[in-house]
């Protein structure tokens, strides 16, 4: 009885797929690089990157940037005490309920 793979040369043959593969994709690469000339895609692209920086250097060093970091602050130092205050909330009900579980378990005993 033969074996149904045996004819099959797939896999034996799989490394010379992959070389295939990568030639194949390789001509490609090459073929699209040579095609941009003389990459006035890349310069354009170059130049709205450094537009872009300057633009976030402008907007960071804008007077006005200093009084949302002020607020921003505000807002954080109100948010920090509100946490500490609801922290020790936290803590105080879960004192009582220790508690309030002593003296259930001491009355259900009797």
């Amino acid at each position: 009885m033969v074996h149904p793979f045996a004819f099959e040369t797939v896999w034996f043959d799989h490394f010379r797929y992959h070389e295939a593969e990568r030639d194949f994709y390789e001509r490609i690469a090459q073929k699209t690089s040579t095609d941009s000339g003389d990459g006035s895609n890349s310069s354009v692209l170059v130049g709205e990157i450094a537009r872009a920086r300057e633009q976030i250097k402008h907007s960071l060093n804008a007077p006005g940037s200093g009084v949302i970091d002020s607020e921003l602050a505000n807002k954080v130092e109100k948010l920090v005490i509100d946490n500490e205050q609801l922290k020790r909330t936290v803590e105080d009900l879960s004192a009582l309920v220790k508690k309030m579980d002593v003296r259930i378990t001491a009355l259900e005993k009797s």
